[in-house]
């Protein structure tokens, strides 16, 4: 039992590592792209600064964030952002018009694989 334990650990420390070096380098291909992409949202009245300069300050940490409101907005669904305010669907059709977003679905696969390797880490976390 130690030694599937230890296996199965050493196949989650891989992982994370691997994944780790593929969320840095969308992090380093894509943000430059990301920015843009809310700037031309910010230019049209669809966000304000506030709404994502936080997480754009923090670097590689606020790029996950930001990512998951690139996300939604993709989904062509009008959902509210702050109170009393919403991003219409015409959002999507402005940034579909202005850039290639094909990458952002092979993002979120990234992000099933870390939730996955969290999710087991934790289930032997219990374990041991």
């Amino acid at each position: 039992m130690d030694i599937v334990c230890i296996a199965i650990a050493l196949v989650i420390l891989i992982g994370a590592a691997i994944t780790a070096m593929i969320y840095y380098r969308f992090y380093s291909n894509y943000d430059g792209q990301v920015q843009a992409i809310f700037n031309l949202l910010q230019r049209n009245a669809f966000v304000r600064a506030e709404d994502y300069g936080f997480y754009e300050h923090l670097g590689i940490a606020g790029f996950g964030f930001r990512m998951s409101l690139l996300n939604k907005i993709l989904k062509g669904h009008r959902f509210q952002i702050a109170k009393g305010r919403w991003i219409e669907p015409q959002a999507k059709e402005l940034i579909l018009r202005n850039f290639d977003v094909t990458w952002v679905h092979t993002f979120y696969k990234l992000i099933l694989v870390i939730s996955f390797l969290f999710i087991i880490m934790m289930g032997m976390a219990l374990i041991v």
